[in-house]
């Protein structure tokens, strides 16, 4: 498989011939131009998680950690933990809090990754709130 974790210039590349323009559901805080983009893309590398604060919808702070893989690596990001709540509860605080425990996981989700296409498992289904 050929990576997918992105670099900078790669990942603006695909923004420019994409184009900034945001689609009616998402929420004005999304970025817009390619500085902000390549300071975000900057931000995130160094933090190691990204966040989306009120991106999506006005309200939510949704952060994400990447799962690499092989584990410890950087070499193919082949997914992402993420978490999210109402902006009330998802302070800087509170995600400095929740940070390790997601990218625990994320370490842990990319030490078993390749292991479910080896053991021709049934694909995961979401867990849904009702049970």
């Amino acid at each position: 498989l050929p990576p997918l974790l992105l670099d900078d210039e790669e990942a603006v590349q695909i923004v420019m011939e994409r184009g900034f323009g945001v689609p009616a559901r998402f929420h004005r805080r999304v970025i817009t131009n390619e500085t902000a983009l390549r300071a975000e893309l900057r931000a995130t590398r160094e933090r190691g998680y990204a966040p989306a604060i009120e991106e999506g919808a006005a309200g939510t702070a949704p952060i994400a950690v990447p799962v690499f893989h092989p584990p410890g690596t950087q070499n193919r990001g082949v997914g992402t933990v993420s978490v999210a709540g109402p902006i009330v509860r998802m302070t800087q605080e509170r995600i400095a809090e929740i940070i390790p425990d997601v990218r625990a996981a994320a370490v842990e989700l990319s030490q078993i990754w390749p292991v479910r296409r080896y053991l021709d498992a049934e694909p995961l289904r979401p867990i849904s709130a009702s049970g």
